[in-house]
Order: C-alpha cells, then sequence, then structure tokens
C-alpha cells in the first residue's frame, strides 16, 4: 500500500512538472501558458527535481517494468530537459549582457536563506497625505566619499505593494556601494483615484532626497532610479518630466534631475495594460488600471494619456534601461518594445533587453536568474552613466 502510494505520488509530481514546464515553453497558449510565472523563477531547481523523479522512476522500473513507472520516466525527463532549455535561453540572454550567475542560489531561489534583510533608516517624508508616508534608506558601508544614490519604486499597480517588497535586492545594491532610497506612495483605491497625484508624491519623496541625502552619505548629485511594474511606470514618467522641469513635488522642494533609469516590466502604456487580452489576468489588469485612474480609457482618455509614458518621451530624457519578458501575461509586453523604439528616435540612450519565456515578476524571487540577471544590469548600467560607487 505504502509503495502504491509511493509511486502514485511519484506519478503526479512528474506530471505536474511536465504541464507546468510545458505551459511556459508554450506560453501563449491560453491558460496553460500561466505557468510561465512559476517555472521561470525556480527552472534550475525544477530542471534538478524533474531529473531526480526520472532516476527514482527508472530505477524502480528495473524492479517491475510497468507502463506508468516509465510514463514518469518519459514525463520527468522531457521536463527536465524542458527546464534545462528555458534555464539555459534566460541565462544566456543575460550573460549576454556580461551577468555572471550564482548557479547555487539560483537553485536555491526564493528560499529562506534570502530572507529579506531591513532597512537601516525609515523616515516619514510626507505628513500630508491621508496617512503618513515614509521611504526605507539601505546604506553602504562608510566610505571616503558620498555614496552615488539609487532611488527605488515599487510596482503593485498602483493600488498594493510598499517600499520594502525589493529589500534583498536594495540591500545588494546598498552592499555595493549605493546608497539606496526606497520610497511608498499613497495606494490607489476603487473610490480613491489618485493618477493625479502620484507622479507628484513620488516627486516629493525625491525632492526630500535631494535636500537631505547627503546627511546619510549619499551624493544629491548623483541620482538614479529604479522601478519595476507599475513602478517602472512612475519611475520613467518621474525621471522624464524631471528632465524637462515639469514634475511638480507635493510637498515643495526642488525634485532632482536622475542621471539613469532601469525598469523591468515597466506599464508603459496603462491603456494596453487595462485592455489586457489575456483570458485569466484581464480583470486583473482592469481593476489595477480603473482603481488608478477612475474608470476605463474610453471613459478617461486624457488621464490615461497623462500616465502614459510616451506622452514624456522627451530628448532630455536620462539612459533608460528596459527589461521586459516576452512571456508577460499581466501586462502586454508590446508597448515596451514600442516605447524603447520611440525613446531611441528621439535621442535617448534607451537599452532595450527581452527575456524569452520570462513572465510578468520574473525578477522578484531572491536569487533566481531573473533577478541575479536584473541586480547586476541595474548595477552595471549606472556605473555606465556617471554612478559608480
Amino acid at each position: 500500500m505504502i509503495k502504491r502510494a509511493l509511486l502514485s505520488l511519484l506519478w503526479f509530481a512528474a506530471f505536474l512538472a511536465f504541464i507546468f514546464v510545458a505551459g511556459a515553453l508554450g506560453y501563449r497558449l491560453p491558460y496553460i501558458g500561466l505557468t510561465a510565472s512559476l517555472v521561470i523563477p525556480f527552472a534550475p531547481l525544477i530542471a534538478l527535481v524533474s531529473f531526480f523523479l526520472a532516476g527514482v522512476a527508472f530505477l524502480a522500473a528495473q524492479s517491475r517494468r510497468t507502463t506508468s513507472r516509465m510514463v514518469v520516466v518519459a514525463l520527468s525527463t522531457i521536463a527536465g530537459l524542458g527546464a534545462m532549455y528555458i534555464s539555459y535561453v534566460v541565462a544566456s540572454t543575460f550573460a549576454r549582457e556580461n551577468v555572471r550567475f550564482d548557479p547555487l542560489a539560483a537553485i536555491l531561489a526564493g528560499l529562506p536563506i534570502h530572507a529579506a534583510p531591513t532597512a537601516d533608516t525609515r523616515i516619514v517624508f510626507d505628513t500630508q497625505a491621508a496617512s503618513p508616508v515614509a521611504l526605507s534608506i539601505y546604506r553602504p558601508a562608510r566610505g571616503a566619499r558620498l555614496a552615488p544614490v539609487i532611488f527605488y519604486v515599487h510596482g503593485g499597480g498602483w493600488v498594493w505593494g510598499d517600499r520594502d517588497d525589493a529589500a534583498p535586492m536594495l540591500r545588494w545594491l546598498a552592499d555595493r556601494g549605493w546608497l539606496v532610497v526606497s520610497t511608498d506612495y499613497t495606494l490607489s483605491t476603487p473610490t480613491t483615484n489618485l493618477w493625479n497625484f502620484t507622479h507628484g508624491q513620488v516627486g516629493c519623496a525625491a525632492a526630500w532626497v535631494k535636500a537631505n541625502i547627503a546627511r546619510y552619505g549619499g551624493d544629491p548629485a548623483r541620482i538614479g532610479i529604479v522601478g519595476e511594474s507599475a513602478g517602472g511606470n512612475l519611475a520613467v514618467n518621474v525621471s522624464y518630466m524631471a528632465a524637462l522641469g515639469e514634475l511638480e513635488s507635493t510637498c515643495g522642494g526642488e525634485v532632482p534631475k536622475f542621471k539613469a533609469v532601469s525598469v523591468s516590466f515597466p506599464v508603459v502604456d496603462p491603456a494596453s495594460f487595462n485592455r489586457n487580452p489575456d483570458r485569466v489576468l484581464a480583470q486583473a489588469s482592469r481593476d489595477m488600471t480603473t482603481s488608478y485612474t477612475g474608470g476605463d480609457p474610453d471613459q478617461f482618455p486624457q488621464r490615461y494619456a497623462a500616465i502614459s509614458s510616451f506622452k514624456h518621451i522627451n530628448r532630455q530624457a536620462p539612459p533608460t534601461l528596459i527589461i521586459v519578458g516576452e512571456a508577460d501575461h499581466l501586462v502586454p509586453p508590446e508597448p515596451a518594445y514600442e516605447f524603447a523604439r520611440q525613446a531611441s528616435a528621439v535621442g535617448i540612450d534607451a537599452r532595450l533587453v527581452r527575456v524569452p519565456f520570462a513572465d510578468h515578476g520574473f525578477t522578484v524571487v531572491p536569487g533566481s536568474l531573473g533577478d541575479q540577471g536584473f541586480r547586476q544590469m541595474t548595477a552595471a548600467w549606472f556605473s555606465r552613466h556617471g554612478l559608480t560607487p
């Protein structure tokens, strides 16, 4: 009985691995393609586990060859090879950008060894909002001069998330010499639509950084900005508006001009995000955008135009790194491709990196291939554009 239960468990695990990897490889397929979001961060581990299952099933088949055991061998082997292929393609994409991976960290992605560190300092920068809004500071080891600053804006569709969501990455950057500041902003709700407020509030946080960061060891003349998803939208918009002197802080002060931008899977076109065609995630996309703007693009075209990153493209905008997953089911990736093209056309130093098989959020699991790639490419991009620690 126990042996039969173990074999059933083995068959189920092999089948699950096969389905998940098949979905990631066929990410354009409806429904099943959503497994890409689960497979990509853990592909190296899935490959190892699949080959282990195949080995166990193969040994079991030596004592008694049955159809079910051979099916387990076949499914596990195919899943392992598929996960290896995905890992290779993703790693190769980043390797072409001079990323050097830690294989063990990739295999152990998301495990407790990557537990989120705490920030060194917490500051309330906006007391005028409905509730106080804070930022976190991650400080590098004290050096002989002021450190360049990385200003991070979290994602979450403008409706959830907080400043410490990316704490492992932020600490990693701080450990390599940057002073990192991560800001909160007041989140939108179905009844509180902050599309015309959030840019200015992020500007308020940036103005606080410019006025005060020297006291914490940061250089107010060397600030870069990072954002993911909706935070990528805000990072691009805020930095591009600041470049023209068009960003007004909600709390006064002088908004800095950012030296460089790095974003992953940014919502550069909220209207296309609202119209996401994915059969499973379409409603989630619509709920986020309607909470932020108050309605759909047909109802409020001017609001969507105001928050579109395309509107803010200008020749003075800072160098911009854009990393996008080609399998993004939440935020359609095609607008990001077009944004990079248009930004480059006006003279912005815009670099687009398309990551095959990668779904939305593929950088957020600590230690994963996507996380390692985004960290290292961001560090290299900022160093290349005047923000060397």
